[in-house]
């Protein structure tokens, strides 16, 4: 009788009588064995093969289970599987040994001695650098009396993650003036332990928009305030702010925008405008747009027939006022208006008052008055000159048609020979030239 190796007393040729032969033993433990008959020597014949047990029991016997059957970690975690054992026909205090193996050195299991008591727990370490794949872990489990049990489980390792961030930018939007600046906030959100500086750039899709950065490198826990500059004269348009954040190999790239507001454009004031039927008068009018001139269009709107418009570029128009000299004295109003191609406006106004024509038709010095006769001096407010000097402080009279002064040559400003007159009525100056030849030839009293 054999199980691997001849059982003591498990041999015998001739005791059961005869050629017959008879083993009769207990059995040292539980489990299978052979019975081999042979023949001794050059003798063959037929032969019939019985077999009984009697006595004893059922032997100690157990199983194990390993669960869960698969876990999923990251290289250089634990993990934790648990061990149950069910036991039969042990003795009181047999245990059970176990022997754990992985099937890679950098699964590491700190060891069991025999177990008496079950579930246990089998805690399980791996080292950073072991390489993604699936590794078995194999429990074997001997016990004095008992056929050995083997159980397993599959352990899978995903590479460790790559630390990383996440670049952040708010607001996503805004709106701004040209001219103006807003304040953007960045920060950086850690992945997996991230804890390295991280440089910031900044980009825009209009180069004339500037931008900079209150910290130009920041970590995990820090904010840096972008402050963004528009211009004047920037064209109204959302405009894509671009902020790059580079750390190493890692590079992060986010977007927000920029809402350019379009404003109304500006127009100066206008002077009000006096002259005499006939006269013609050119002014220029300048306007501007906080978006920039291009695209502007000037325009006339209230206005008198004889206003039109000379040229217009970006920033300016010419118009020309030219009544007839039959126009008739009184006062109009016009209209100018700039438009930008986002449909703003802005207009202004001023008055072109027509006076009675103004002419000196004479001038005559008679000491101590210096007569001017003529048309449309009005009855009052008239300024005069002689010689280029304001000697209205001398007038003593004045009504549509004669203004007269007084005084001596050397108040009046007169000359010998030829002088000029000149007269400005409501803005509107008329000059002559006469000879200051006296009717009284003595000058030495100063009147």
């Amino acid at each position: 009788i054999n199980d691997n190796s001849l059982v003591p007393g498990g041999f015998d040729d001739d005791s059961g009588g005869g050629l017959n032969s008879r083993i009769s033993l207990t059995l040292p433990s539980t489990g299978s064995y052979i019975i081999f008959v042979t023949r001794i020597g050059s003798d063959t014949g037929s032969y019939s093969l019985q077999g009984s047990l009697s006595g004893g029991g059922p032997g100690p016997s157990f199983s194990l289970t390993l669960t869960p059957a698969t876990q999923t970690i990251q290289a250089g975690s634990t993990v934790t599987y648990t061990l149950d054992a069910r036991s039969m026909n042990f003795p009181a205090g047999q245990g059970i040994a176990l022997d754990v193996q992985t099937s890679n050195s950098n699964v590491r299991f700190g060891g069991l001695g025999s177990q008496t008591s079950f579930p246990i727990s089998l805690q399980f370490s791996t080292s950073s650098n072991i390489s993604p794949g699936t590794y078995n872990i194999t429990v074997t489990g001997t016990s004095a009396g008992a056929q050995a049990q083997t159980v397993s489980a599959a352990l899978v390792i995903q590479s460790a993650p790559q630390t990383d961030f996440r670049l952040n930018v708010s607001p996503s939007s805004q709106n701004v003036n040209p001219g103006s600046s807003v304040s953007y906030t960045v920060s950086i959100d850690p992945i997996n332990g991230f804890n390295q500086p991280v440089n910031l750039s900044f980009s825009s899709a209009n180069g004339a928009i500037s931008g900079n950065f209150s910290q130009n490198s920041i970590t995990p826990g820090n904010v840096s305030s972008l402050q963004v500059t528009v211009p004047n004269n920037t064209a109204a348009n959302t405009v894509n702010l671009t902020i790059t954040a580079n750390s190493g190999s890692l590079s992060k790239v986010m977007s927000v925008a920029l809402a350019v507001n379009n404003l109304a454009p500006r127009i100066d004031s206008v002077s009000n405008i006096t002259l005499a039927p006939g006269d013609t008068r050119e002014i220029d009018i300048n306007f501007s747009d906080p978006n920039g001139s291009s695209g502007l269009t000037f325009s006339l709107g209230q206005r008198p027939s004889y206003v039109s418009v000379v040229n217009t570029s970006s920033t300016s128009a010419r118009i020309r006022i030219a009544p007839s000299s039959s126009e008739s004295p009184r006062t109009e109003t016009v209209s100018v208006q700039v438009s930008d191609p986002g449909g703003l406006s802005s207009s202004s106004t001023f008055t072109i008052t027509i006076t009675p024509r103004l002419v000196i038709n004479n001038a005559t010095f008679s000491k101590p008055n210096l007569i001017i006769s003529g048309v449309g001096f009005g009855s009052s407010g008239a300024i005069v000159r002689v010689n280029g000097v304001d000697v209205t402080s001398r007038k003593v009279s004045q009504d549509d048609a004669t203004i007269i002064l007084k005084g001596n040559k050397k108040k009046l400003v007169l000359a010998s020979g030829t002088n000029a007159v000149s007269v400005t009525v409501n803005g509107v100056t008329v000059s002559r030239t006469f000879s200051a030849v006296s009717s009284n030839s003595s000058d030495s009293k100063d009147e």
